[in-house]
C-alpha cells in the first residue's frame, strides 16, 4: 500500500510538472522548458496513463487560472485557492478534509511567493502577475514593492496564517514526520516569505506587518 502511494504520489508530480511546462510555453515559450518537455516525455506519458483523472483535473486547474488572469483578477488569494482546489481533489481519497484544507492553503502560500519572485521577470516579459496593475509605474522590483508593501505583506500575512490553521487542524492525526513538517509550515515557508521581501528591501516591513497582526489576535 505504501509503496503504491509513493508510486501515485511520484507519477501526481510529474503531471504537476508536465502542465507547469505547458503553462510556461503558453507564456513564454523557451528553449529550456522545450527540452525539459522532450527529456521527461516518457515517464509523464506512463504517469498520464497511471493517473487519467489526476492529470484532467490539474490541466482543469491551469484552465481555469488562465480564465481568471484572462478577466483581469487581481486576488492572488482567491487565485491560489481556485488553483488548489484543483489539485487537491486528486489526493482526496488519501487524505481527509482537514488535510485537503491544508493542501489548498499550501498551494496558496506557494502560489502567492512565486508571483512575489517574478515580479520583476513578470513585468519585462508582460505576462500576468496578480500584483502587478496595468498602467502602474515599474521602475524594478525594489521600489514597487517599497510602494506596495502593505498591500503584498498583507495578503503573505494572511496566507502563512491560513496554512498554520489548517496544520494545526492535521497534526493531532499525523503519526510521525511531525518535526519535519513543523519546520516546513512554522520555519520554512515564513522563511520564503521574508527571503523574497529581504532581497527587495522590505522585510523589516513585512516583520513589523506580522508583529501588529500578532498584538491585534
Amino acid at each position: 500500500m505504501k509503496n503504491d502511494l509513493l508510486k501515485d504520489l511520484a507519477a501526481y508530480t510529474l503531471l504537476l510538472t508536465k502542465w507547469n511546462l505547458m503553462d510556461d510555453k503558453l507564456d513564454k515559450p523557451s528553449i529550456k522548458s522545450g527540452m525539459a518537455s522532450l527529456m521527461m516525455g516518457r515517464a509523464i506519458e506512463k504517469a498520464e496513463r497511471m493517473l487519467p483523472d489526476a492529470d484532467d483535473h490539474i490541466g482543469k486547474g491551469y484552465e481555469e487560472l488562465r480564465a481568471m488572469e484572462s478577466k483581469g483578477c487581481k486576488d492572488a488569494t482567491m487565485m491560489g485557492n481556485a488553483f488548489g482546489e484543483w489539485l487537491s481533489k486528486p489526493l482526496s481519497a488519501y487524505s481527509n478534509e482537514c488535510s485537503g484544507n491544508l493542501f489548498k492553503a499550501l498551494t496558496t502560500t506557494v502560489y502567492i511567493i512565486d508571483a512575489i519572485d517574478d515580479l520583476e521577470q513578470d513585468f519585462m516579459d508582460g505576462t500576468y502577475n496578480p500584483f502587478l496593475n496595468d498602467g502602474e509605474t515599474f521602475i524594478n522590483k525594489k521600489e514597487y514593492m517599497r510602494c506596495n508593501v502593505y498591500r503584498i505583506a498583507d495578503t503573505v500575512n494572511q496566507a502563512m496564517a491560513s496554512i498554520q490553521k489548517t496544520y494545526r487542524e492535521v497534526r493531532p492525526s499525523m503519526r510521525y514526520g511531525m518535526e519535519i513538517a513543523d519546520n516546513i509550515v512554522f520555519h520554512g515557508l515564513p522563511g520564503s516569505a521574508r527571503e523574497s521581501f529581504s532581497r527587495t528591501g522590505g522585510k523589516g516591513m513585512l516583520d513589523m506587518l506580522h508583529s501588529r497582526k500578532s498584538r491585534l489576535s
